[in-house]
């Protein structure tokens, strides 16, 4: 049987900025920061319950298929929280099967699922967490670390534009309020 391994806890604070020249920003990243993880297919399983008793409590419940790595994640975060940063806890557990797990919370009431896909490549720079996602409605930036330091990478990398602290979920959202085009179940690639 294959060994399990969790982190119980992490506070996570980043930033999100819709990408308007990535070669540029691929350009520096690949001359200043360390690559840590290749171009890889990430897909995320969020659950609701039918109400979202949970979300509108702030908890979020997620399971990730991130290359060959399978977590569970509950991401928890204060609703009344007006940031330039999304701050979240986020308690993480690897498991085996990412879409088995999301089928058995589906079973015990968190019955709306929802399919994120974005490739992923990743980085750090110094003691922050780069990556860049190509989603099906764009790429985007996400840096995670300090404050401090997430400012400076926002001016070294000259990023302009909406900062963005919300999931994917609410970015897609207002995507398709802007297109004016019915928004989808999932955001997967066709």
């Amino acid at each position: 049987m294959k060994k399990i391994k969790h982190r119980l806890r992490d506070t996570e604070i980043e930033v999100k900025y819709k990408l308007k020249d990535k070669k540029v920003v691929l350009d520096w990243l690949n001359q200043n920061a360390k690559e840590i993880k290749n171009r890889y297919m990430d897909r995320t399983y969020s659950l609701w319950d039918r109400i979202k008793a949970l979300s509108r409590m702030g908890v979020f419940v997620r399971t990730r298929q991130e290359g060959s790595k399978h977590t569970f994640t509950i991401k928890t975060r204060d609703l009344k929280l007006v940031s330039r940063y999304a701050e979240r806890t986020e308690y993480n557990l690897e498991i085996e099967d990412a879409s088995r797990m999301a089928e058995m919370l589906r079973m015990i009431g968190l019955e709306d699922m929802r399919i994120l896909e974005k490739y992923r490549t990743m980085w750090k720079y110094k003691v922050c967490i780069i990556v860049i996602d190509e989603t099906p409605i764009g790429d985007f930036i996400e840096i995670e670390g300090p404050k401090q330091n997430l400012e400076e990478l926002i001016k070294i990398l000259k990023l302009k534009g909406k900062r963005i602290t919300q999931a994917y979920w609410d970015v897609y959202r207002d995507y398709c309020r802007k297109k004016g085009i019915d928004e989808e179940n999932n955001l997967v690639f066709n």
